[in-house]
């Protein structure tokens, strides 16, 4: 169930982790079938199994974003792969390491992370 007008809007989905993309893909089936603009996907972990392949390349997805925490090897399809943001956690999880064993706050650290 869809809550909300989306039509003629960007829709967004957030969510941890995407297996096979099965129930990402319906949904932005969904939010296309309401008159979304756009999809796009947003998520921390991108395990991707093969199967991810044959759900999400014909999808409705604009665009996927996933962290770099699972690499996606297992996308080869150029119709996903176009789609598809890997952001870098390195720098990030550097920071908190470093933080950590310096006994610093690690209060502030996502501020600038976003």
């Amino acid at each position: 169930e869809i809550v909300g007008e989306v039509a003629g809007r960007p829709a967004l989905i957030f969510d941890d982790l995407i297996s096979t993309g099965g129930t990402l893909a319906l949904c932005a089936e969904a939010l296309r079938g309401a008159g979304a603009a756009t999809v796009e996907a947003a998520a921390t972990h991108g395990v991707f199994p093969s199967a991810a392949n044959t759900a999400l390349a014909g999808s409705d997805l604009t665009r996927l974003v996933v962290c770099d925490t699972v690499p996606p090897l297992r996308l080869t399809q150029p119709e996903i792969t176009a789609k598809l943001t890997t952001l870098d956690t390195a720098p990030f999880l550097a920071e908190a390491i470093a933080r950590l064993h310096e006994d610093s706050s690690l209060e502030d650290l996502a501020e600038g992370a976003i």
